[in-house]
């Protein structure tokens, strides 16, 4: 099992279940979205710094422990990215009204 891929998703998981019980919310059909797009995003930056530790290794010959730092600092400013455009997308949900909004707050948690 490969754990840079599969940790992300557990704490992800975790972290998203007791958000939206902290916000009194209850798990719907939007949050189950949410939490889909949260896991995508966990999967994706875990392969991200994956396929950067090998290329560091194989194409550069870096060592594994200095693969791992010098691959996880060069791609924190994308996964960062990643992480705030995806939560940027999300802000028009936070301030919709209208009778169907209150369905989809959950899903910005």
């Amino acid at each position: 099992m490969n754990t840079p891929t599969v940790q992300p998703i557990l704490k992800a998981l975790i972290g998203g279940v007791v958000v939206v019980f902290l916000s009194g919310d209850t798990l719907s059909i939007a949050s189950l979205v949410g939490f889909i797009t949260l896991f995508g995003i966990a999967t994706r930056n875990g392969i991200i710094l994956i396929s950067h530790y090998s290329h560091l290794m194989t194409e550069e010959g870096v060592g594994f422990r200095d693969a791992i730092v010098q691959g996880s600092m060069e791609r924190l400013s994308p996964i960062l990215m990643t992480a705030l455009v995806t939560g940027v997308g999300l802000i028009p949900w936070l301030w919709a009204w209208g009778s169907q909004a209150r369905r989809f707050n959950s899903l910005w948690l």
